[in-house]
């Protein structure tokens, strides 16, 4: 699922450069050159490099238009795979074995050594006669926000991504917009100060102050459950982004709510699904001692709908389906206007779920950094202790 398609997931890192260069979008298009992906005849497990985010074979960056698109530099990870099924290179090197032990008859085992040997080389043979699976992840730098929205939020690929921006980038900073990050990006005055207070990390590694810091998510996850099923699901637009400031909107988690809790380094954890509009099942969990860990969140503004899950402890937006983008063609458009028109189009909406789910953290974060957060958190404990069916 690309940054293009009606549903996506996003993860985004804040870019940190020790000096801004006098013109960022070129800088950034030099350093991807430096890296991009080259085809190449070795045969190799994997190959990667960057790429041209609507070209896997442009690696170059030669198209302009298409890299640069203020105040945005697009570009994607290209990453070229190999694999060799495990029970063919097993059957092979039986049988490769079975040969040398023929020309070695005085012998009645294959030596390690020449096991290892026979491994290489049938991994090497069979290699070459695989095709490479090419895979794209795109990557949307913001150079008015700093921030970049990479289209998964798949750990391991996302720690290929991070490999790879260091190795270009050098000298810059990539930080994981974590749930601390996020609320901190979000605050001021006195709630900033009693969230700097609040910080429960050990250090100011990204790990740490994820593994720290999990009560937000939790209690974020928890008071939107407890407001989708109690009260009322209108809010409004609060932070930067595509919607005008005090816009209205709806929110409420549904159709997927998934409770947790971590004993003895075991986890048990209670999934419930399809309408929540009743929550029993949740609030059963609940008072069970289990917290929200995951959901699914409903957003909806002028007539457009948004859905979205995630994860308390990361805050990555999996499975974003925004509304579908509708082009006006006309007989005399251009290829290139078009798929530019799309591509805007495709951030205002993405830009403008994650501007609303901003929203509704920072609501949250005043009223959990408030002085009344104890009385609510009891109204909570109230409702799911006493609710039935």
């Amino acid at each position: 699922m690309g940054i293009l398609s009606n549903t996506v997931s996003i993860s985004q890192y804040r870019a940190i450069m020790p000096s801004a260069p006098a013109e960022p979008g070129l800088w950034i298009v030099e350093r991807l050159r430096e890296e991009g992906f080259a085809h190449t005849e070795a045969v190799k497990e994997e190959v990667a490099g960057w790429v041209c985010l609507e070209n896997m074979d442009d690696g170059e960056f030669n198209r302009g238009r298409a890299v640069i698109r203020p105040p945005y530099v697009c570009f994607s990870l290209r990453q070229d795979t190999r694999h060799v099924p495990a029970a063919v290179q097993k059957r092979e090197e039986l049988s490769r074995r079975k040969e040398w032990l023929k020309a070695h008859p005085d012998l009645r085992g294959v030596p390690k050594d020449v096991r290892e040997a026979i491994k290489d080389s049938v991994h090497e043979a069979l290699l070459k006669l695989t095709f490479a699976t090419p895979r794209a992840t795109d990557i949307v730098w913001n150079l008015d926000t700093g921030l970049l929205s990479v289209a998964t939020a798949t750990q391991t690929v996302l720690a290929q991504v991070e490999t790879l921006l260091y190795k270009t980038f050098k000298g810059c900073r990539f930080e994981p917009v974590h749930p601390f990050a996020r609320c901190a990006g979000l605050a001021t005055g006195l709630i900033k100060d009693r969230l700097l207070r609040h910080n429960q990390s050990s250090s100011d590694a990204a790990v740490d102050m994820i593994t720290g810091n999990r009560w937000i998510g939790q209690d974020f996850l928890l008071w939107l459950t407890h407001r989708s099923a109690t009260a009322s699901h209108q809010y409004a637009v609060r932070t930067q982004g595509p919607a005008p400031d005090a816009q209205p909107f709806a929110a409420y988690v549904d159709q997927k709510l998934v409770l947790c809790l971590e004993e003895n380094e075991q986890a048990r954890t209670l999934r419930v699904s399809g309408p929540l509009y009743r929550f029993s099942e949740a609030a059963a969990g609940l008072r069970e001692g289990l917290l929200p860990w995951e959901a699914a969140i409903v957003m909806a503004r002028d007539e457009m709908e948004w859905r979205l899950s995630v994860k308390g402890e990361l805050f990555r937006f999996a499975s974003l389906k925004s509304p579908k983008v509708q082009v006006e063609r006309g007989e005399d458009t251009d290829p290139d206007s078009e798929r530019e028109q799309v591509f805007y189009e495709r951030m205002y909406l993405v830009e403008s779920a994650l501007q609303m789910f901003d929203s509704l953290l920072l609501e949250f974060l005043e009223l959990r950094m408030g002085d009344h957060w104890q009385r609510h958190r009891d109204a909570i404990t109230a409702w799911h202790g006493g609710a039935g069916e």
